[in-house]
């Protein structure tokens, strides 16, 4: 593409003709979502600056954020940091509600691509992520209403309540939280939270667990025209649960008197009783057995923890029509309905290819990762030096098969449009990048990409890319995927007796 080319795509995209230029930024939005050449992210920052020409047209200047915001990624944009920054902060203060929702979007991956976590030595050549976060502050005073509310959810679309949720989402994005006291800082501010539900009745509900909030209504939002073979292949995933929480508890030396418990747990009608009745347990009795540092004892824990909700995620329990379901597959048919309103999971297919991508990931460590364990045993015999051990794959293979269950609950279609070498490929590229340098010698890019069918690694990579930043957005605890102990700058760390979904 040249870049009159760029600028020619960019002015149609922006004409005032909105339906047709709705159709081009469509376009321009499927074909460029995972990679703008450098020549369009450059013309749409060109026409961004021109920005105040568009603020009395909300669809326009709405079509120009969602631009920006499909450059940001880009090398591009970090020679257009100040323009972005000002772009995020006038259209928070937008009278349109959608403008002020892609500027929230914008500032999230403001946050994630240019700013980064927030360190004691920030990186001089990237924006402060505290100024961003005091700006934010300083708007929050001058739009503040006279009644401050309780809670940000409940109040009406407006600018408040938009810079609010930004500073909220500034906080969690830029790690701030790490180095500010959230809570106080909060109170200090006055500035609104989001409303737990406890606050308005501590009794608790199924209804308010996923699984069982769906687990009547599965039937509206499935296809199913083969229940039996339904059952077969989520027993199958169960199963695979079942030898991973096993194995979990033997390599840390807990007492195999839990296994039976948990399994109960997770089929049970109150399954959040696994955090509560097992976690605590789990961690104690870890604790109480190994004399190492609190590093390596909370790593211990998060394996457990890790195995806890797999069987949780695969545990097969049976509706009030007696047909099967897990909670990922409740969660995936309940965000599916909230997203579409219409459209049903057909369920025999996408069970077909989410335990076909499980047994992919162990074809991986059998064609790729045991040959190159193998071979650099070779290696250090010719150099006549002790070879190293053989490679414990267990739990880079419980992190894999843990990553296959969030994705089905984040975007099921991957199941449904990724072939299951596919997904194999992706899941252990993306274990891969977040711990680099470690047993995964085995994983180039180059292998990974043949082994899904990629004719080259940038379609591999391009897919981990966005599943990873996925993955960061929606975990609890993204930690949870670390082969080895992360550093945690000496702060004081706790055991908690929870995790989400």
């Amino acid at each position: 593409m040249k870049l009159t080319e760029a600028r020619n795509l960019v002015d149609n995209a922006l004409a005032e003709d909105t339906a047709a230029a709705q159709v081009v930024l469509r376009d321009m939005c499927k074909n460029y979502r995972y990679r703008v050449p450098a020549v369009l992210a450059e013309a749409i920052f060109e026409k961004s600056v021109g920005y105040k020409g568009y603020l009395k047209d909300a669809d326009r200047f709405d079509s120009l954020m969602r631009m920006v915001n499909l450059a940001v990624w880009t090398n591009i944009a970090r020679q257009h940091i100040a323009e972005i920054d000002e772009l995020i902060f006038v259209a928070l203060q937008h009278a349109s509600g959608k403008v002020r929702q892609k500027a929230r979007a914008l500032s999230e991956n403001y946050a994630r691509f240019l700013i980064g976590p927030y360190t004691e030595k920030p990186d001089k050549d990237k924006p402060d992520a505290l100024e961003f976060l005091y700006h934010l502050e300083r708007l929050i005073k001058e739009y503040q209403p006279e009644d401050i509310p309780i809670y940000i959810d409940k109040v009406a679309p407006s600018v408040y309540k938009s810079l609010v949720m930004t500073w909220h989402e500034t906080m969690r994005f830029n790690r701030l939280w790490e180095r500010l006291n959230y809570q106080e800082r909060m109170v200090e501010l006055e500035i609104p939270g989001y409303s737990d539900p406890e606050d308005e009745d501590n009794t608790p509900k199924e209804a308010d667990y996923p699984r069982e909030e769906w687990k009547d209504h599965l039937e509206e939002f499935v296809i199913c025209d083969d229940w039996p073979r339904a059952r077969q292949l989520l027993d199958g995933q169960e199963k695979l649960a079942i030898t991973l929480l096993k194995q979990a508890l033997s390599d840390n030396s807990v007492d195999s008197k839990y296994c039976q418990r948990i399994i109960k747990l997770a089929r049970s009608s109150q399954p959040s009783r696994l955090a509560d009745e097992v976690l605590t347990e789990v961690g104690a009795d870890i604790w109480s057995k190994y004399e190492e540092s609190k590093q390596e004892l909370v790593f211990r824990t998060d394996k457990i923890a890790r195995a806890l909700q797999t069987i949780d995620n695969n545990a097969v329990v049976k509706t009030t029509k007696g047909h099967p379901f897990s909670r990922m597959i409740s969660c995936s048919a309940g965000i599916e309905a909230w997203r579409t309103k219409r459209d049903k999971i057909d369920l025999v297919p996408l069970l077909e290819g989410f335990a076909a991508s499980h047994l992919a990931v162990d074809d991986i460590i059998t064609e790729l990762l045991l040959p190159a364990d193998k071979k650099m045993g070779e290696f250090y015999k010719e150099l006549k030096a002790d070879p190293p051990s053989p490679t414990d794959f267990a739990t880079p293979k419980q992190v894999v098969h843990y990553v296959l269950d969030w994705l089905i609950q984040i975007d099921y279609r991957l199941f449904l449009r990724k072939t299951p070498q596919q997904m194999a490929a992706v899941v252990w590229h993306i274990v891969g990048r977040r711990n680099p340098g470690l047993m995964l010698y085995g994983l180039e890019n180059r292998s990974l990409a043949e082994f899904g069918g990629w004719p080259t690694g940038s379609g591999l990579t391009q897919l981990s890319q966005r599943l990873n930043i996925e993955l960061e957005q929606d975990m609890a605890d993204p930690f949870i995927l670390c082969l080895v102990p992360p550093e945690y700058d000496n702060q004081e760390m706790e055991i908690i007796g929870g995790y989400g979904v």
